[in-house]
């Protein structure tokens, strides 16, 4: 199965600080609001959903960005199937206890 092409968002820049303590923020900076929302709409499906992954760089800009933003274009195979499948393994776990 051929890999469908990544789909990266522009105009968003983030950075990652990094505490002595162990903790981490990424901060996002998005340089035209309208411009990046309606890049985000046209990327969502039927519902106006939309799925980001925000990735690490493999090496960090000498300007701190760290990470990137893709799309995720996880779909799957049968979202009816897989549903039904929860139902019954839940059904079917409670029937089990006894009482």
């Amino acid at each position: 199965m051929a890999e469908k092409e990544k789909i990266f968002l522009n105009g968003i820049f983030v950075r990652e600080r990094k505490f002595e303590n162990g903790g981490s923020i990424l901060k996002c900076d998005i340089l035209d609001a309208y411009d990046f929302a309606a890049q985000l709409k046209s990327f969502a499906d039927d519902t106006g959903k939309i799925t980001l992954e925000i990735k690490e760089r493999k090496n960090k800009a000498e300007n701190g960005i760290s990470h990137y933003v893709e799309v995720s274009q996880f779909v799957p195979k049968n979202k009816e199937q897989n549903f039904n499948q929860k139902q019954e393994t839940n059904n079917n776990s409670f029937n089990d206890l006894g009482f």
